[in-house]
């Protein structure tokens, strides 16, 4: 299963082809707020939050 990702400011035909656009542009985010996503999506977001 794959899964298609653009950040924020990608070309037309790469947003519309995306299962996620994300709110981030490339370069400021874009891959953290991915990270996050796919952390919160499975349910271990919180496991790896410094929780000193």
């Amino acid at each position: 299963m794959a899964l298609a990702v653009s950040p924020a400011d990608a070309a037309t035909d790469a947003r519309e082809a995306a299962h996620w656009v994300l709110q981030k542009q490339g370069g400021h985010g874009a891959v953290r707020e991915l990270v996050e996503r796919l952390l919160r999506a499975k349910g271990v977001w919180q496991d790896h939050l410094d929780v000193a």
